[in-house]
Formats: C-alpha cells, structure tokens, sequence
C-alpha cells in the first residue's frame, strides 16, 4: 500500500495576481527604533488565485481594494489592478522583510519577479533555511503556487509538499469509482476508507440507569452502569465504509479504533476516485469487528471492570460496527450478552 496520504490542494496551470498599488515595505527591528537603515524596496502587495477558479476571484478584489475603499460610499479612482501569468517555477525570490499581525501572526515577505510582494509561509522559509543557504535576502531555488488547503502559496520545486501537491493535482485527474468492491481500499482527498458492503443493522433506544448528582440530587444518565432496557426501534439497511490509516497494510497492524471510525451511507457516494489496496472480502467484516472489541476492552479506562464506560461505546459506533451483517436480523454475541434482555434476540 502507498504510505501516504492525500493532502487537500493543487497546483493550478494559470493564475491571477490582484494588485495594489506600488508602495514602500522596510525593514524593522522589533522593539527599538532605528534612525537609519537603508534597506527599503518598493513593490505591489500581491494576493495570488487560480484563474479558473472564479469563486476565489471577488475575494481578492475585495482584498485588493482594502476594507475602507471596499465599504465607502464615494469610491475614489481605482489604483489595483490584475497581471496573469502561467503557474511556471519562479526564481530570484528575494527576502525583504517580516509582517506583524494579529494574535502572534508574522508573515516574512519576499519580492517576485521584481515587482509584486507576496507572503512567505513560515513553514516554507523553515524548509528553506533547512535545505539551501539565504544569502543577502536572495532564496535559492524555484517557487511555484500552490493551493494548499484553502490558501494559495509559495512552496519550494523539489520539497515534500510540492510532491504532495502534485499526487494531490493528480488525484483530481482521476475517475469518480461508482463500483466499490467488498474489502476495497479507497481515498478521497480528505480520507482512505474501506468498503465493508451494503449491510444491515437492527436501531436500538436505550434507557439509562440514573444517579443523582449536586446538591440538587439532579438525575442524570449513569452510562457506567448496564442500561436499565435496550429496544429495538428499526432497522437499517446501508453501504458502511471503515476509517483506514493508509500507513498501515495488513489487517494484522494494532491500530484499529478511530474516534469515529464508520461511515454509513444510504447511496454510494460520489468522492472516492482512487483505490489503493484488496483486503479479503468473505472475512473483512468480521476481522474488523474481532480487532475493534479487543482492542476496546484492552483499551478501557477502568482495568478491572472491563464493562465499564463500554455500555456507552456499545449504544454508537462499536454497537453498530458490530450488529452490521449481510443478512437480516443478526445480533453480535457480545452485544447480545452485555445489552439485551431478551438474549433470544
């Protein structure tokens, strides 16, 4: 299985430079003035989009226009303004200086191309520094732009996250899978899931024992005791998918258990276009299930009961995960024995 996951973002084959007017950007020392320092540049703030992204377009022209002008009434003369150039590695990224900004922000800013300024992530710079020397302000290497997350921005040709932004660019390429197979393994850009099957399961609604808490004495649900009845409301009938962590290959690996570690879908979804690995599927379903209850009763809080808490676990996903069968009807010995009355159920 590829040890990687999909990272959210791309690189754009076009993009979009909204402007602002020239203006002065010098060089500051925190907390002391300095009477003279020559190292002054002059250069148009930039704020870079993807050209075909028209969603992200009237977010930099407001940004480019500045809050004021954006929200006055009498408008004066436009002074921004749009370059468009083809997303091709940069070079010559010069260091001029380092923005304050709210909340403990910083953002180190660098001239491109000669004329436009744009920010400098710190987590870029720091992959700099580690990899190349910074000589005079002058960055060494190519830059191109790259929509990281939701924000567009400068990462160095050659590094980690640009070889993750092209797998990610690459990902988008690819067919939307309508056809899962049972036991698939399969990523969409956020996630790697596997697919358990169209399955059913029995919807209980559970009623608490109650303990009183406060000097109120107020009543609340005691989820460390056995529920005081477990019944059954309906039945479902759905596609589950399984959470996945793409570092691990065999079902034989420990971790298993997510926060929330089962989809369940009434129609196939339409997001996953990628799939990486086979697991069996005539036994997917039940070693899931074999590996998730072991490792929840290891796992428990209280050692020496292992019940306790898990009553709560067994009324969501693990209640599911565990009740999820081919075949209608089907209640898992386990929660038979620990939540049911009726154990003939």
């Amino acid at each position: 299985m590829k040890k990687s996951s999909i990272k959210l973002g791309n690189i754009p084959k076009k993009l979009k430079f909204y402007c602002r007017a020239e203006s002065e950007f010098k060089f500051r020392w925190d907390d002391i003035e300095v009477d003279a320092d020559t190292r002054v540049t002059r250069g148009h703030e930039a704020f870079a989009v993807d050209a075909e992204n028209t969603k992200t377009h009237k977010t930099a022209e407001t940004w480019a226009e500045g809050y004021r002008y954006y929200h006055r009434e009498d408008k004066p003369e436009k002074t921004w303004f749009i370059d468009e150039y083809d997303n091709e590695p940069i070079e010559g990224l010069v260091l001029i200086g380092l923005e304050h900004r709210g909340n403990g922000g910083r953002a180190y800013k660098v001239k491109v191309k000669d004329k436009y300024v744009f920010d400098l992530r710190e987590d870029v710079l720091l992959d700099i520094l580690l990899n190349d020397q910074v000589t005079m302000g002058l960055i060494p290497g190519k830059f191109i732009f790259a929509k990281v997350g939701a924000e567009m921005k400068l990462i160095r040709v050659g590094s980690l996250l640009h070889s993750k932004m092209i797998e990610a660019t690459d990902y988008w390429k690819e067919d939307v899978i309508s056809k899962f197979e049972i036991g698939g393994v399969y990523q969409n850009k956020t996630t790697t899931m596997i697919y358990l099957g169209k399955v059913h399961f029995d919807v209980y609604h559970t009623e608490w024992q109650k303990t009183a808490h406060g000097w109120r004495n107020t009543l609340t649900e005691d989820h460390t005791k056995p529920p005081k009845s477990v019944t059954k409301v309906g039945e479902r009938y759905t596609h589950a998918f399984f959470k996945w962590d793409p570092n691990y290959s065999s079902l034989d690996d420990d971790k298993f258990w997510y926060a929330y570690p089962l989809t369940t879908y009434d129609k196939l979804p339409k997001s996953f276009r990628r799939k990486i690995n086979q697991f069996d599927s005539a036994t997917i379903l039940d070693t899931i299930k074999e590996k998730v209850l072991a490792q929840r009763l290891a796992d428990n809080r209280n050692k020496q009961d292992p019940m306790l808490y898990l009553h709560y676990d067994l009324t969501h996903d693990l209640g599911i995960l565990l009740n999820l069968s081919y075949t209608k009807g089907y209640v898992h010995p386990f929660y038979k024995e620990h939540m049911l009355h009726d154990k003939t159920a």
